[in-house]
């Protein structure tokens, strides 16, 4: 149990030791511990109380068998945290289904599982199976650090009142219970657009499901916040990403791609997302916007970003050194970056008059790329038009 439980059971000779460096008067250090245990009992009727159930298995059952003695405790069960090691499968799960039904009050879900060997051991790449519980009419936040179905990902998506998700792992199985393209997925009849889910993070390990995943953008009422972090999208050029988000464009507020998503195509691939209006805070990798001059020369950063963008993250990843980043002026190899940096501070006051910081993220600290030459050329202009920019080295 949380802390606020623990002055009860503390014996005067700790608490004396612990509210000894306020006070030398044994009177006033009876007043602090007896006030401190009357806060301690209020404390309990208006505090979260979270609960972590680690690896041991006697903990796990040891919580579970509390659960069953103390039926007053159940509802005060908001934060649950769940961890299992490999080693312990199938053994330590039996009874995650008894412990979360115990629970009807959950706010915050997180369960954790090492990853497995899919391919050696294709029985453990299925997630475990977590039974939906209909009285969870007050969790928010579902964290789920482990392979996940699309389907389980779906049913998820559809709890009622249910805010944010976030998954290790996205993937449609295919046959024998392997990775793969797996049977067509469809959405519950009538479910397009009664999700409450306002945020997604996805945090993988392999491909995302690129037939499945639109699917379930569908699901969201409006989904504020998406966040994907390495995905490997390997059939995925940068305007196939845009297309991938069309279901969210409307109503989008942040969008991170962590990472780099996808191979770059050529000149014809852009990654445009002047229409997405309602889009304040974006953070991709910088190649997505611009490769040579040729790419973006003549069609306007309009057609990037909306006009209402406030925040720009641009990744410079280590992969970024096989471009070739040259140009005819000066022989300055950040020409184009610059040249893309300074179109937008001047586009600001007409097209941009929201956007007030620019932060440019290096992921490797080998580049070639002089990321900081790049910095101090449009450091200065920023600052005068109102905008901050800032650089982070990885």
């Amino acid at each position: 149990m949380s802390a606020p439980t623990s002055f009860r059971h503390l014996d005067d000779d700790i608490l004396h030791i612990i509210f000894s460096y306020l006070t030398s008067s044994p009177t006033h250090l009876l007043t602090i511990c007896q006030l401190s245990r009357r806060l301690s009992i209020i404390a309990q009727r208006y505090l979260y109380y979270e609960v972590s159930i680690c690896i041991r298995k006697n903990t796990q059952h040891a919580f579970h068998r509390t659960l069953l003695e103390r039926p007053d405790l159940r509802p005060h069960v908001q934060n649950l945290d769940v961890y299992f090691p490999k080693e312990d499968y199938p053994d330590v799960h039996e009874n995650i289904d008894a412990v979360i039904t115990l629970c009807p009050n959950l706010r915050d879900f997180a369960y954790q599982g090492q990853p497995y060997n899919h391919w050696g051991e294709p029985q453990y790449y299925n997630p475990i199976f977590l039974r939906l519980q209909p009285q969870w009419k007050r969790l928010q936040r579902i964290s789920w650090k482990h392979q996940i179905s699309v389907e389980l990902m779906a049913q998820l998506m559809l709890l009622p009142g249910l805010k944010s998700i976030t998954v290790q792992e996205l993937t449609h199985l295919g046959e024998h219970g392997y990775p793969g393209h797996g049977p067509d997925f469809r959405l519950p009849r009538g479910s397009r657009g009664t999700s409450t889910v306002e945020e997604l993070h996805l945090s993988p390990i392999q491909q995302l499901p690129l037939i499945a995943f639109p699917q379930l953008l569908l699901l969201p009422r409006q989904l504020k916040k998406l966040k994907i972090d390495g995905y490997g999208m390997r059939f995925a050029q940068r305007d196939d990403v845009v297309k991938l988000l069309e279901p969210v464009r409307q109503g989008l507020e942040e969008l991170e791609l962590y990472n780099d998503i996808g191979y770059i195509g050529g000149l014809e691939a852009g990654f445009y997302l002047g229409e997405w209006v309602r889009l304040k805070r974006l953070a991709v990798p910088f190649r997505y916007f611009v490769r040579s001059s040729e790419e973006w020369e003549g069609r306007g950063l309009v057609q990037y970003l909306p006009a209402g963008i406030e925040e720009v993250k641009l990744f410079i990843l280590d992969t970024d050194q096989a471009i070739d980043f040259k140009a005819p002026v000066d022989d300055d190899p950040n020409y184009t970056q610059t040249k893309w940096l300074l179109d937008l501070v001047a586009a600001k006051s007409t097209h941009f008059p929201s956007l007030r910081t620019i932060t440019l993220m290096e992921q490797n600290k080998s580049l070639i790329v002089d990321v900081t030459h790049l910095l101090d050329a449009v450091k200065s202009k920023f600052e005068n038009a109102g905008v901050r920019v800032s650089f982070w080295r990885g």
